[in-house]
């Protein structure tokens, strides 16, 4: 071996050119051993590449719609309401919860939080598609 440093090109998973470093093998018993690369991608960095881009701004054509109801009591009682909608993704998240001193020391929090996308893909929110949660929470205070 010359070099651990090479050079490559996959147009399938690597988008393209790229250099790469091999690190020496890790013996883990007489069968088994761990070996790592280390790998620059040359075309993806300069051009990017679009899935990825698609998974880092899901939140680029997004609405908001928001609405905080502070009672302004002694059990200092909120009543938040948020959704969002992806206008390019057609896609929802809507939230509501509710939380309210129980004494000095505890206070509460109830709340559902939702999630509704029509593509199928493994981006943005469609894989959170179906799994909404109702939550409560228990707050002490010292």
């Amino acid at each position: 071996k010359i070099s651990n440093w090479f050079f490559g090109s996959d147009y399938d998973e690597k988008d393209g050119f790229y250099i790469a470093r091999d690190f020496e093998k890790i013996k883990l018993s007489d069968n088994f051993f761990l070996d790592f690369k280390s790998y620059f991608l040359l075309q993806r960095a300069l051009k990017g590449n679009e899935r990825v881009k698609q998974e880092l701004y899901i939140f680029q054509n997004d609405f908001f719609l928001g609405h905080r109801l502070s009672f302004n009591d002694a059990y200092a009682m909120e009543l938040f309401s948020g959704f969002f909608y992806d206008l390019k993704r057609d896609e929802m998240f809507y939230l509501i919860n509710f939380s309210r001193r129980i004494n000095d020391q505890w206070k509460f929090k109830v709340g559902y939080r939702g999630y509704q996308a029509n593509e199928s893909d493994n981006l943005g929110l469609s894989l959170l598609d179906g799994d909404d949660e109702v939550y409560l929470t228990l707050y002490r205070y010292f």
